[in-house]
């Protein structure tokens, strides 16, 4: 599972995804939206999988979603929304348990994001 923005680790039966994107304060692009729903699907048909932990990379959680690749695609807003509304489906849908351990600031769709887990573990720089 090779991703550009995600590094996916295993923990036994745990499968640990870091969103990487930590220069940008692993905001939500296009790109990580659709590894995210990759590896979401992956996990859910891996038998092995027993559950997942999802967190950030470097010193923020998720800063929401990606402004600068919305201002570069001026009145396509709800082309690049579509995906990740469809992410939050797939996450509140997802068949496995899902941790998510917020490890520094969760703002707009990122604090959305931790919404979805079924256990929320903050590390005590969370915000």
């Amino acid at each position: 599972m090779g991703y550009q923005h995600l590094l996916v680790g295993h923990d036994g039966a745990v499968v640990v995804v870091k969103m990487a994107r930590a220069a940008a304060k692993n905001a939500l692009n296009s790109t990580l939206i659709a590894e995210l729903r990759d590896v979401l699907a992956k996990i859910s048909a891996d038998t092995g999988a027993r559950s997942m932990l999802l967190t950030g990379d470097g010193d923020t959680f998720c800063a929401g979603a990606d402004l600068k690749e919305r201002r570069e695609h001026p009145g396509k807003d709800a082309e690049l929304r579509a995906p990740l509304l469809k992410l939050w489906h797939e996450l509140a849908h997802f068949d496995k348990p899902l941790v998510i351990a917020v490890n520094g600031h969760a703002a707009g769709g990122g604090f959305a994001l931790a919404l979805l887990g079924d256990a929320v573990v903050a590390a005590n720089t969370a915000q």
